[in-house]
Order: structure tokens, then sequence, then C-alpha cells
């Protein structure tokens, strides 16, 4: 059991090494452009601040990180979800 565990989080963390390592500057100037949208900024700046990119990429981080998370809950749950409805 717990060896399962420590291999499931091991898969889990090398697959968000693998997609954090994906982000290109396009994602995070889209996500920059997102976060300005939702604080309202949009229409009133022009340029990208290091500041920005790096909330941006934390931001993107973070979304990689939940969804993997959410991914290895489902597939434990596919996999064991059965055997406890009996």
């Amino acid at each position: 059991m717990y060896q399962e565990r420590r291999v499931e989080r091991e898969k889990k963390e090398q697959r968000i090494d693998e997609r954090i390592s994906n982000i290109t500057d396009k994602h995070i100037n889209e996500e920059v452009l997102r976060l300005w949208n939702l604080k309202g900024l949009s229409g009133k700046r022009k340029r990208i601040s290091k500041l920005d990119r790096e909330e941006a990429h934390k931001r993107i981080v973070k979304k990689k990180r939940l969804e993997e998370t959410n991914k290895m809950h489902l597939d434990y749950l596919q996999r064991h979800g059965s055997d406890q409805d009996n």
C-alpha cells in the first residue's frame, strides 16, 4: 500500500515537472493577459513586466499541479472505487 502511494506520487511529480518544462513564453503572455482582464487592467497596460511574467508563471504551475493532483485522485477512484461500492 505504501509502495503504491509512493510510486503514484513519484509519477505525479514527474508529470508535473514535464508539464512545467513545457511552459512557453506564449503561455505566460496569455496568462498575463488573463490576469489583466480579471484585474481590469487590460485597457491601461501595454507592456508586460517581469513581475507580471513571474506571477503568471506561478499561476500556471499552480494550475498544472492542481490538475495532476485531481487526475491522480480520479485514477485512484477508478481503480479502487468499484471495490468500495460492493
